[in-house]
């Protein structure tokens, strides 16, 4: 039987959801205001909306009945959940890989030689010859820190890119010219060229300026590492 999930993850569940999505999965919310949205609440029956939600705080408050709380709380309160139940369906729907109190090893489909946390990379890595270690060892300690879910993002970081496509580490410049909008087989453009691509681009994805929420932050971490790849090119 799994045991608590660990503090830090449901942190990082929290963090990650995008708790306007999940309560539009169960009401209409209009927008009333810079940083809040607002609908009937789900909880009491009422004509005017009294519920707000704000999305950078990740939170939400129902003036009419006082119920309040983030995204876990939400969906605990509206499908009845136990907590671990409601942070378990959150991390599916971000790609999480939750980890519990008591857990030796981070994925069940492997079975290293011992149960101890600490000794199952050191363990793995001794089963290789001396030269394949010094290679091995640097990725399954940096692999280890990894929080997110295995995938083309895990690859990215692995490879030391914070890009999340695996078209980054194949050819990062063309990408890089690919994410801010250059035409495929482009030069390579000026440190002012690419500052002012990088500006537009930022423009468009921004929630602020009508950019999707769900996906503005993998946009924007692309676009920053697109311009720092291009600003490295230019300056070398």
């Amino acid at each position: 039987m799994a045991g608590r999930i660990r503090d830090d993850d449901v942190a990082a569940v929290r963090e990650r959801t995008d708790i306007v999505k999940l309560v539009s999965g169960y009401l209409t919310l209009k927008k009333a205001g810079h940083d809040r949205v607002v609908g009937l609440c789900p909880f009491h029956t009422e004509k005017t909306p009294s519920f707000s939600v704000s999305p950078s705080k990740g939170l939400y408050h129902c003036f009419g009945c006082g119920k309040g709380g983030d995204a876990i709380g939400f969906l605990r309160d509206v499908e009845h959940l136990e907590f671990s139940e409601a942070v378990e369906r959150l991390a599916k729907d971000v790609g999480f890989t939750l980890r519990y109190e008591g857990d030796t090893f981070p994925h069940e489909d492997l079975q290293p030689i011992t149960k101890d946390h600490e000794r199952w990379p050191v363990d793995w890595t001794e089963r290789l010859d001396t030269a394949s270690r010094h290679l091995v060892a640097p990725v399954l300690r940096k692999a280890l820190r990894w929080r997110g879910p295995i995938g083309p993002a895990l690859i990215a970081y692995l490879g030391g890119s914070q890009a999340h496509e695996l078209a980054s580490l194949a050819d990062p410049l063309a990408w890089a010219l690919t994410v801010l909008g250059f035409p495929p087989g482009s030069e390579r453009p000026t440190n002012k060229e690419i500052t002012k691509r990088y500006r537009v681009r930022m423009r468009t994805v921004h929630p602020d300026h009508g950019g999707d929420r769900a996906t503005a932050s993998k946009e924007i971490l692309d676009l920053n590492a697109a311009r720092r790849i291009l600003s490295q090119k230019e300056s070398s």
